[in-house]
């Protein structure tokens, strides 16, 4: 009874297996032609799908204001149409565009933000009317949802205004109204919903019009410029009851006044900074200090003879940093900070050009003056924006004694710090290239942790060996060639495994071994010949840990940021099949079929904090589950040499995002993620030569999908023996 029942199983076994060959051998045919014809791509980075963004990366937009915290910025973009759009950028890396309301006409004066209160919960700038003039204008109330028109209360004619500053609560506004007709002049709305306006020269003859460009943060103090009857602009400051009192603030040089200008003021409004034009007609960075603004401190330029022009737009809160730009040694204009207690530590920034070609300056400077944004062009001869941090070493620097030429006229020292300009959309791409190399390594290890479960099969009370090899083992000094061992318990059980280094060759030498480099392999193999084909079931799990030390390759103006991590990868699988011989005895057909789970880990580390940009990485995660089919054709070519061929496919039934979020310090969030395919395809051929009765020679060459980490065509060495 016990043998009919044995056989009756040993029979649906049979007949199930010639139906799956039959079945796997049309597949194996209908695939090859599939596969051979299907379009093969490479798993793409997804740049453009950031979860933020950078300044520089903000299309045509340009920046023009900026909260305290750095949080909000605001400027203008040009949508698809022929008008500027108010538009502010918020969250994490200013990911988040909200497109401002306007005064709902759209003409080609478009609009655009100016200023920001403290934190950033009030903007300011201009927007079209009705008859295309341009308008001051104030956003407030819930994602600035509000707009408020400063020229509300019109008398009809061709009103011409903007707000160019805010107090730091936003409650003053200051800019410029075309009163009265023909010219525009320095107003602040203050009051009740910014309903009082005042004309600051309203009672100023000498005034043919005027402007204000920057307030101090209680919004007492007021920095611009006055238009004289000589029809040159003179710096000038308006303090004092309802800013009732004005000061001009350049002096005539040899006798004749030339044009000047106040850009910024610090917090408390003591101290002014812009330009005074000198009498070779070059404008030169310039500072009013002191009792009532009066020592003015040429900046001077970044020559030894300090000709050629420079320019002050932005002040720290507490007027000690000044941000602009300054004509370097090779005649460009350089980014330029000036620090140091007369702002006589020059420091000159360079430009995003390899030879510092080119020209750069910086337009806004974060209150603690160690955050700075601006533009430069590049090696491309474009414009590209950039946000960098003032390096530590120069703003500690102990300032040198200044060059005085008059008692109330300073000129810096020649004392320049070396271009420490930092690009931030380089910046940028060389974390995504850490990024794409982790994924790299990941999808390479994925295929170090199948490999280490491979192994040989063998007798009754017999060992084996099996030793596989490809080029990547050969190249790299981090990985061996991998030598399964293999033993038979019983003539239908196998056990083996392997301990091995396994750490592959990574792109840009990004990843390296400076810890563990382990790989750990076991597999189980039951197989019972029933009927005349071989049935065998094979699970098997590997585990590998490598401890990493990453570095960040140095692109144009970046860092080198360099850190410490590990890698760890498991996986487990299951593997059925059978072999069946078909038309002679010469020709066998095997099929199976496997089920995979995979999981790797790379964890979070820090660069040196002692960089500009020091970068966070988190910790990357991700797991699959894979089902695959696989046929193999096999032709005794000798009685000493087979030749073997076969195709198989995998399927990714469910798996996680391979995403990696890093943070730079200072900037914001970035993210990279891999789209990997669902479907892969893999071809083979090759051959297996008995050398004697105990060894045996293989030589495989397969033709993979092009995937990112894989090869499109890979040549395997294996050999194996028994003892």
């Amino acid at each position: 009874m016990k043998n009919l029942k044995m056989k009756i199983i040993q029979m649906i076994i049979d007949i199930f297996n010639v139906q799956m060959s039959r079945l796997c051998l049309i597949l194996f045919f209908f695939g090859t032609s599939v596969s051979v014809c299907a379009q093969i791509d490479e798993i793409e980075f997804v740049d453009k799908k950031m979860i933020s963004k950078s300044i520089s990366e903000l299309d045509a937009a340009r920046i023009y204001a900026i909260s305290f915290d750095g949080s909000v910025i605001g400027g203008d973009t040009p949508p698809d149409s022929d008008f500027k759009k108010a538009a502010v950028w918020t969250g994490d890396h200013w990911a988040n565009q909200i497109i401002l309301g306007d005064l709902g006409y759209n003409h080609r004066t478009g609009a655009g933000v100016s200023a920001s209160s403290k934190d950033g919960k009030i903007l300011a700038g201009y927007a079209a009317d009705k008859i295309g003039s341009r308008h001051g204008v104030i956003w407030y109330g819930d994602h600035w949802r509000k707009v408020y028109d400063v020229e509300k209360v019109s008398t009809g004619k061709r009103i011409v205004s903007e707000v160019s500053a805010l107090s730091a609560d936003g409650t003053v506004a200051g800019g410029h109204s075309s009163f009265r007709s023909g010219h525009i002049y320095a107003t602040i709305w203050s009051g009740d919903h910014w309903s009082t306006a005042i004309d600051l020269d309203k009672n100023v003859s000498i005034s043919e019009g005027s402007k204000v460009s920057a307030l101090s943060y209680d919004g007492k103090v007021a920095g611009g410029y006055r238009l004289l009857p000589v029809k040159l602009i003179n710096a000038t400051i308006w303090f004092g009851d309802n800013w009732s009192v004005s000061k001009l603030l350049a002096k005539p040089q040899g006798g004749k006044l030339l044009p000047s200008e106040v850009f910024s003021l610090s917090s408390d409004g003591k101290i002014a900074a812009g330009y005074v034009t000198k009498p070779d007609g070059n404008k030169h960075a310039s500072i009013w200090s002191g009792e009532n603004w009066t020592t003015e401190t040429d900046l001077g330029t970044f020559k030894s003879d300090n000709t050629g022009s420079s320019g002050v737009y932005s002040l720290s809160s507490d007027g000690k940093i000044a941000a602009g730009y300054a004509t370097g040694i090779n005649g460009k204009t350089h980014a330029a900070i000036w620090s140091g207690e007369k702002w006589d530590n020059k420091i000159d920034l360079g430009t995003l050009c390899q030879n510092d070609s080119g020209s750069s300056e910086i337009s806004l400077l974060s209150p603690d003056g160690k955050i700075a944004v601006g533009d430069s062009i590049d090696d491309d001869d474009k414009n590209h924006a950039f946000i960098l941090r003032v390096p530590r070493f120069a703003l500690d620097k102990t300032p040198s004694s200044s060059l005085s030429t008059k008692p109330a006229l300073n000129s810096v020292s020649d004392r320049t710090t070396p271009p420490v300009l930092i690009d931030l959309m380089n910046t940028r791409d060389s974390v995504h290239q850490v990024a794409g190399d982790a994924f790299v390594l990941m999808t390479l290890q994925k295929q170090s942790l199948a490999k280490l479960q491979k192994g040989c099969v063998v007798s009754d009370k017999n060992w084996c060996w099996l030793i596989n090899s490809d080029k990547s083992n050969l190249m790299s000094q981090d990985m061996a060639p991998v030598v399964n061992l293999g033993y038979g318990i019983t003539d239908m059980l196998s056990l083996g495994g392997v301990i091995t280094n396994f750490f592959p060759h990574v792109p840009h030498n990004s990843h390296k071994i400076n810890g563990n480099n382990f790989g750990i392999g076991f597999y189980a193999d039951m197989h019972a010949p029933l009927g005349f084909g071989d049935n065998y079931f094979r699970p098997s799990f590997s585990f590998i840990e490598n401890g990493l030390g990453v570095n960040r390759s140095s692109f144009s103006h970046t860092e080198q940021g360099k850190g410490n991590s590990k890698l760890n990868g498991f996986s487990s699988s299951m593997e059925w099949g059978n072999g069946q011989s078909i038309f002679n005895k010469n020709i066998a057909f095997f099929w199976h079929l496997g089920l995979r789970y995979d999981y790797l880990s790379r964890s979070s580390y820090q660069e040196d904090k002692k960089l500009s940009f020091p970068v966070k990485y988190n910790k990357i995660n991700y797991e699959n589950c894979r089902a695959d089919v696989g046929v193999d054709l096999r032709i005794l070519v000798s009685p000493y040499l087979t030749w073997i061929s076969g195709m198989k496919i995998e399927n990714i039934i469910k798996d996680s995002d391979l995403i990696s979020d890093s943070m730079v310090n200072g900037i914001g969030a970035l993210q990279n993620k891999m789209d990997i395919k669902k479907t892969q395809y893999i071809l083979k051929t090759g051959v297996r030569s008995i050398l004697n009765k105990n060894v045996s020679i293989s030589f495989l060459t397969s033709l993979n999908q092009k995937n990112l980490g894989n090869e499109t065509f890979k040549v395997t060495l294996g050999l194996t023996g028994k003892f």
